[in-house]
């Protein structure tokens, strides 16, 4: 595999500037003194920069950019290609060998963006590329590598360093519950060591607290945080959890025989990273010890790095109630109907979600657990063959590698902040064919039409818990939307010969309509 450093790939906004090459030629002004800023200086440094930014516009008139970040997305990407027998059909060498160069970039290093960069030898990978080395970065990042080809004595020492930090802190059974889910699934962890999610909790009435679909998070002053969206992903994660958990996936016929006959056998990609490399007593060890009720085992397994905020008693006893009284119950007769209901109606989420997004899903984490529950359902669906191509949606590739971005992209966002930008400097005009395609893909953006009356995607929205959809963008996000409604705004005041035909009024409103629905009134 190519390690650090050993070759770079053009970006697209290097390609886009390479074929539209900038004709003016402006002199470079140096100021030395503040003195010497003058109009004329500020405006041909504005000039110099916006007949950069010109040149980096896609065609369709959005600006490209690196989304990445999360360390946590590409191994669930990974593992469940690997799971479902797709990663060598789905990905081809070179995006293997882009993704292993990528984990290896942002192994063992911390990057101060204001202080320079510092590197950090521990040979771990962080919650994300700017953060210190965790339990849940390190072993999810560690099994990719494994699953994509890499030996336990390759890349340069990477792979070792990465073991060495992991037995060091108390060896993969201290990885957080998501984690754990991913280890379960690839059979190098038992269930039992998980938490339980019941899936029951989908057929409570809505009125109760505890019913996923109240996933609304507000901050003060009625403005909705970007957490709903994040939130509305781990409910996702939840429900998808309960279904192949309760399905048994990872003990299936199919995926044991993969897994027996594989030369990437878990017993192989897991070898040495448990403290206690026996494999029976391992298994009996988290059967035993891992659901968090022993306090004295519950300080053994956590990860210092990883344990943000410690649990509660209350907590603890809630997670010890499901493990002990609620799950037997559910699990035999007749508690065992109740939860075939329970997953049923999870799975009717899912194809609700992939259809109504076409498949690509509201981010990353539910687009890899929904195309997984589709395999288990049916592996020869037509649902799990749709979910391939939208893969791609969410690659990026940099100078760092191949990595999963936390959503398909920001292009919406970044190019409403780009025509703001460009009008504040008053230069407007000058650069019309750059704020005209601008504005043709914001307006292209709206999604025009609610989705109870998108022929493929019927229902009650109240039923399916989800919003009208007339924004300037595939989703509610509110930050998303405002600033695209700035944006056009904007653009209205100029010339129609500079930026084109605005925004009809009827589209304002259903972007406003969105904005007003999403306010959460306080009195």
């Amino acid at each position: 595999m190519t390690h650090v450093g050993q070759c770079r790939h053009e970006e697209l906004p290097d390609m886009f500037a390479r074929e539209n090459p900038c004709v003016a030629n402006l002199p470079q002004i140096k100021v030395q003194d503040l003195k010497e800023v003058t109009e004329e200086v500020v405006t041909t440094t504005l000039r110099r920069g916006l007949n950069f930014y010109s040149t980096i516009q896609a065609h369709d008139g959005h600006w490209p950019g690196d989304y990445g970040g999360p360390m946590f997305l590409l191994p669930g990407l990974v593992i469940t290609l690997y799971i479902t027998g797709a990663l060598n059909v789905v990905l081809s060498i070179e995006h293997q060998r882009e993704m292993c160069r990528y984990l290896f970039n942002h192994s063992g290093k911390i990057i101060f963006l204001y202080f320079g960069t510092l590197k950090n030898e521990d040979g771990g990978w962080g919650l994300h590329i700017e953060g210190p080395s965790t339990m849940f970065g390190t072993v999810l990042s560690y099994v990719t590598l494994r699953l994509l080809g890499e030996g336990r004595f390759g890349a340069e020492g990477v792979m070792e360093k990465g073991r060495k930090w992991i037995l060091d802190h108390g060896g993969a059974t201290a990885i957080t519950s998501w984690g754990k889910m991913w280890l379960f699934l690839l059979g190098a962890y038992e269930w039992s060591g998980n938490n339980p999610l019941p899936p029951e909790v989908w057929l409570c009435p809505y009125i109760l607290p505890i019913h996923p679909g109240r996933d609304v998070v507000s901050l003060p002053n009625g403005v909705f945080a970007h957490v709903v969206h994040i939130w509305e992903e781990v409910c996702w994660s939840n429900y998808t959890h309960n279904y192949f958990f309760e399905k048994g996936a990872v003990h299936s016929p199919l995926s044991r025989s993969r897994l027996e006959s594989s030369p990437q056998s878990m017993c192989q990609v897991a070898d040495r990273f448990y403290v206690n490399h026996h494999w029976d007593f391992y298994k009996f060890l988290s059967i035993l010890k891992h659901t968090g009720i022993c306090k004295k085992i519950k300080e053994y397994l956590h990860c210092e790095e990883d344990l943000y905020y410690p649990h509660s008693l209350v907590q603890d006893i809630l997670w010890a109630s499901l493990h002990k009284v609620l799950e037997p119950i559910l699990g035999h007769w007749p508690g065992n109907k109740l939860r075939e209901k329970a997953l049923c109606t999870v799975m009717q989420h899912v194809h609700y979600e992939d259809e109504n997004t076409r498949y690509i899903c509201i981010g990353p984490v539910n687009k890899v657990l929904n195309m997984l529950c589709c395999w288990i359902e049916d592996p020869n669906s037509e649902a799990f063959k749709l979910h391939i191509p939208r893969i791609f949606d969410y690659l990026w590739i940099a100078e760092d590698g191949m990595k999963m971005q936390g959503y398909n992209g920001s292009q919406l966002w970044d190019t409403s902040f780009a025509v703001q930008a460009i009008i504040s400097t008053n230069l407007g005009e000058e650069y019309g064919l750059t704020l005209r395609k601008a504005h043709e893909f914001i307006k292209n953006s709206q999604v025009h039409v609610a989705i109870e009356v998108l022929e493929d995607c019927p229902g009650d929205l109240k039923f399916w818990y989800r919003h009208i959809s007339k924004v300037l963008g595939h989703s509610q996000l509110l930050i998303m939307d405002g600033r695209s409604l700035i944006a056009v705004l904007l653009l209205s005041k100029l010339s129609l010969e500079t930026v084109g035909e605005p925004l009809d009024m009827e589209q304002l409103f259903d972007a406003v309509n969105v904005i007003l629905s999403l306010q959460v009134w306080t009195y």
